[in-house]
């Protein structure tokens, strides 16, 4: 059936084609599956912990001098984003472009 690769009929190439796709496939669904099976372990061991105190309501922080609302706001959700802290728990002083 695979002898000399110069010599393979097109049915040859596409069964290999198809096995080769099918293993791909066949992984991807096994890590699927392994992640899926890892975040319910995960989930089931986080809800022995205590639940987290409700935070208290901050007052809002004086917007540096300059900045209009719209960009002061994005400016605080990207901060609070990349940083994975609440708004309450930073406060911008100033802003310096680069």
């Amino acid at each position: 059936m695979l002898g000399n690769p110069d010599s393979l009929a097109v049915g040859e190439v596409l069964l290999i084609s198809l096995i080769g796709l099918a293993v791909v496939f066949l992984c991807l669904a096994c890590l699927i599956l392994a992640i899926k099976l890892m975040s319910t372990a995960f989930e089931a061991t986080g809800k022995n912990k205590k639940p987290a105190a409700p935070a208290k309501a901050a007052a809002p922080a004086a917007k540096p001098a300059g900045l209009d609302e719209e960009t002061y706001a994005v400016l605080l959700s990207t901060v609070s984003d990349a940083t994975g802290l609440a708004l309450d728990k930073f406060r911008v002083v100033s802003v310096t472009e680069i």
